[in-house]
């Protein structure tokens, strides 16, 4: 049986390295310490951010969480100032304009998690806690368009004390609809580091998983795909021998798949691509860009490209400093555009991603150290970054009214079709010989729009004359192959 593979070329030109240049700073002290821990752009412009504040010195924290305006200011804030230790870790927008967050808090005899609601005015519409399951700490958020959300978190199994994946989703008035326990099989931890929409009404779910009884210890590359009611529809593991893959970031490819960031052997960072039903596109490390960080976050962009945010040793002066980096890679990650920001005092520890703002380019957060007061305060910053979001129309590649190439033809045992989508989403190719019957072909392939590769391995098939066809995503083409043994 033949076999194909599909690959999308993305043309773009390739750009240099820069500075981004500031539209606006923002520093909080009000407190002994803040960490900042999510900063989430808003459709109007401004920004969510969540984290935790000390008044004494790295104890009794608590919870805060403030909505800023697109210029800084702030409009609300929140302050958990309950009883017990809490933090809050993240924020989503939901489908009836409201705000939800998600943390924890420490109370006997283990952690609980703790979800809560505020309208547009800062005003706290419900709160909800959850601590039945041994062990339970917060991880994500999403907002629901039903005004409610869909909170994930890490458990202890109560069985076998191993680390679990856990679900909950709210409706609009914070009320359970249902929960998930997602466990591991073979492996005794499951750590779930990021969660996509998959297009579908469900999520998907990215982390590794490890059998810390095996030796060498390796973990392993992750995905679990739920519906909307989190039922699990499937899931893929991606391994190599004696090779440690940690999951950071995920996030949809524009295109109907999805790609996965994390660090190999612990050092540099690498990108994972998959298609929808999560069967693995390329591969591709990053070592080019000098990471000294994980990515900690990926944001894709219609064209297939995508934005990473991590930390390395800066490019510009002065050089050899710390750095929130942030760069726009094609689909074979090569580098369209990238910059480094460098801010006095930042705490790196507390350092988080950059953030693509709606329609004003990008923005990050993190610790700062005051030494003049001693203050760790947070930090936030947005800059002009409007050429990361969108593909320089001078250097788009001519869009042809059709364009069909199969190269070598005749071939003697693999060749390559060459074709063009003006739109994105599934393709099908299929061959077929001279009587009809399909003898081989690729089908439901994920792809962006622009020129893709597919390459025919006619390895079975008998010397002969066969057809291609390929439709979808805007396309039709019909090709005749000759197979000369």
């Amino acid at each position: 049986m033949m076999a194909v593979a599909l690959v999308g070329v993305l043309l773009v030109a390739l750009s240099g390295h820069a500075q981004l240049d500031t539209i606006w700073t923002r520093s909080f002290s009000e407190y002994s310490i803040e960490i900042s821990t999510s900063l989430v752009a808003m459709p109007d412009g401004g920004f969510v951010s969540t984290g935790y504040i000390s008044d004494t010195a790295y104890a009794e924290w608590d919870g805060i969480i403030r909505k800023l305006d697109r210029f800084g200011t702030v409009q609300w804030s929140h302050v958990s100032n309950m009883q017990e230790e809490n933090y809050l870790i993240g924020a989503a927008l939901t489908g009836d304009g409201s705000v939800v967050a998600v943390g924890g808090y420490d109370v006997s005899p283990a952690p609980r998690i703790m979800i809560l609601k505020f309208n547009s005015a800062g005003d706290t519409l419900w709160a909800r806690s959850y601590g039945h399951l041994e062990f339970s700490v917060a991880t994500h958020i999403m907002g629901t368009m039903d005004g409610g959300a869909i909170a994930f978190a890490q458990t202890v199994n109560s069985t076998d004390s191993h680390l679990d994946g856990y679900a909950i989703r709210l409706d609009l008035a914070g009320d359970t609809l249902w929960t998930r326990q997602f466990t591991r099989g073979r492996f005794t931890r499951i750590d779930i580091r990021a969660v996509v929409e998959n297009g579908d009404g469900g999520y998907l779910l990215a982390g590794d998983v490890v059998d810390t009884r095996a030796m060498p210890i390796l973990y392993q590359p992750y995905l679990i795909n739920i519906d909307q009611n989190g039922d699990t529809l499937w899931t893929r593991i991606y391994s190599a021998p004696d090779t440690n893959f940690h999951v950071t970031a995920a996030c949809g490819d524009g295109c109907g798949g999805y790609v996965i960031s994390g660090t190999k052997n612990y050092v540099g960072a690498y990108l994972l691509r998959a298609d929808h039903d999560g069967y693995m596109v390329s591969f591709d490390t990053l070592n080019h860009l000098d990471l000294f960080s994980s990515i900690y976050r990926l944001t894709s962009l219609n064209d297939g490209s995508v934005v990473i945010s991590a930390m390395r040793d800066s490019h510009v002066p002065p050089f050899g400093t710390s750095a929130r980096f942030i760069a726009r890679l094609d689909r074979q990650a090569r580098v369209i555009w990238s910059a480094d920001y460098l801010v006095e005092n930042w705490f790196n520890t507390y350092g988080g991603p950059m953030v693509l703002a709606s329609d004003t380019g990008v923005a990050t957060y993190g610790g700062y150290r005051d030494t003049l007061n001693s203050h760790h305060g947070g930090h936030y910053a947005l800059f002009e970054g409007r050429e990361l979001l969108y593909v320089d129309e001078a250097h788009r590649p001519p869009v042809p009214d059709a364009y069909y190439q199969v190269y070598p033809n005749p071939f003697n045992s693999t060749t390559t079709l060459r074709f063009f989508t003006p739109q994105g989403g599934p393709v099908a190719i299929d061959i077929f010989d001279l009587l009809g019957r399909r003898v081989g072909g690729l089908r439901s392939t994920a792809s962006c729009p622009g020129f893709h590769e597919a390459f025919f391995d006619a390895a079975g098939l008998s010397t002969g004359t066969y057809w291609s066809i390929i439709s979808g995503a805007g396309t039709s083409y019909r090709g005749k192959l000759v197979l000369l043994r």
